[in-house]
């Protein structure tokens, strides 16, 4: 279709634009415009409702997912704090474990070394009884014959024999006599022993009583082992082991503020952490004033003697575990 008509068309339009048929054709352009026009409103507004209407329930829903979120991120920090917790718990229970397992390995050596001592002890005081028995009988054999030389010696003198020798019979009497003296004070040298060995086998007996606390790893009971120290106290009669530990804390008092500093309870330290330190033997020390690592470093030989007897613990064990040297580098 070329320009004219176009031209040709709009000029017939104009033209007739007068005419009924006209008229009619332009309402119902402008009428289906208008119509058009309103239901584009009409159905735009009820979109832009119905899109609202989502955005709401979107935005309820999002504020909804972002309470959840906020709660599920609380519940999450609690849970981390729960599980923080719990690992602390159970590094805790570990060095518990680790440390009753210390205790346990101590008191099965203090057990073994407790055992062997008073079998050493029964041994040697089996022995020295032997040697007892010995002497008693060399003794009473002397005796028999110095009363055989007194007789012999009043004899010669009531009938004057005159082949003997009174002044050789004389010495002779004599040297038994320093033979007798001389036994006689090695019996009570040995009896001496005997009696400080019975009271070292009553304080082993004491201290066994720690180490029935642990199960015996051989699998041997506790009455079996009481037994043994009940034999032992069978050879005689075994001396009261708070008598050694009165002497000692009596010793004791005079060395504080002297050999040894004064401390409180207050100044108290864990001594625990010394190898060989239990709850147990830490309490025996703090019942004789002994609360600080300075204190324990500060033992010498004759102290550590004196402690040793104080709390009835093993002989020798203070100066194995070097309590003295692991008390100064704590303090």
């Amino acid at each position: 279709m070329d320009m004219d008509t176009i031209k040709d068309f709009l000029n017939n339009l104009f033209t007739e634009m007068g005419s009924e048929e006209s008229i009619l054709i332009m309402i119902f352009l402008v009428g289906s415009f208008l119509i058009g026009l309103l239901f584009g409103w009409w159905a735009g507004r009820r979109g832009k409702k119905r899109l609202r209407k989502a955005l709401k329930q979107k935005e309820s829903a999002l504020i909804t997912l972002e309470a959840e979120h906020k709660a599920v991120q609380e519940q999450l920090g609690l849970k981390e704090a729960d599980l923080t917790k719990a690992e602390l718990e159970v590094e805790e229970l570990k060095t518990k474990v680790s440390q009753i397992e210390h205790e346990k390995e101590v008191m099965r050596s203090d057990y073994h070394e407790s055992k062997t001592y008073m079998e050493n002890l029964k041994e040697e005081n089996l022995s020295y009884l032997s040697q007892i028995e010995t002497l008693n009988g060399q003794v009473l054999s002397l005796e028999s014959r110095a009363t055989e030389r007194e007789e012999l010696i009043e004899t010669a003198a009531s009938n004057a024999i005159a082949d003997v020798d009174l002044s050789q019979v004389q010495n002779n009497y004599d040297n038994a006599n320093l033979r007798l003296a001389a036994i006689e004070e090695k019996l009570a040298r040995m009896e001496t022993e005997n009696i400080t060995l019975k009271s070292e086998i009553s304080s082993m007996k004491d201290s066994s009583t720690i180490a029935f606390l642990d199960e015996d790893p051989e699998g041997e009971d506790e009455e079996l082992v009481i037994e043994d120290v009940n034999e032992a106290a069978e050879i005689g009669e075994i001396l009261d082991p708070e008598e050694r530990s009165n002497v000692a804390r009596q010793k004791l008092k005079a060395a504080f503020g002297d050999r040894i500093s004064i401390a409180s309870a207050g100044e108290k330290d864990d001594l625990k952490k010394i190898n060989g330190i239990g709850p147990f033997i830490e309490q025996k020390l703090n019942d004789i004033g002994i609360y600080t690592y300075n204190q324990i470093g500060q033992f010498d030989g004759d102290l550590v003697e004196q402690i040793t007897d104080a709390i009835q613990f093993f002989p020798g064990r203070i100066d194995r575990d070097d309590w003295v040297g692991q008390a100064k580098k704590l303090s």
